[in-house]
């Protein structure tokens, strides 16, 4: 988990942001690791497959 940076938003509607998972674009809501179970929220953002992207276009590059 990374520290929000300054561009991060503090909350998403009544969800307050602590950390971020990774680079990708799934924002963590909110989590409770200490929890017994520990869970994370996030939020889904609907992107393309992979596959279609590359069907659709070219390859990626390496």
């Amino acid at each position: 988990m990374d520290p929000l940076t300054p561009e991060d938003p503090a909350r998403i509607g009544p969800f307050r942001l602590l950390c971020r998972l990774g680079s990708g674009t799934t924002p963590v809501i909110d989590s409770a690791t200490a929890a017994d179970p520990p869970w994370v929220a996030v939020a889904d953002v609907p992107e393309p497959a992979l596959k279609t992207v590359v069907d659709e276009e070219e390859p990626l590059p390496p």
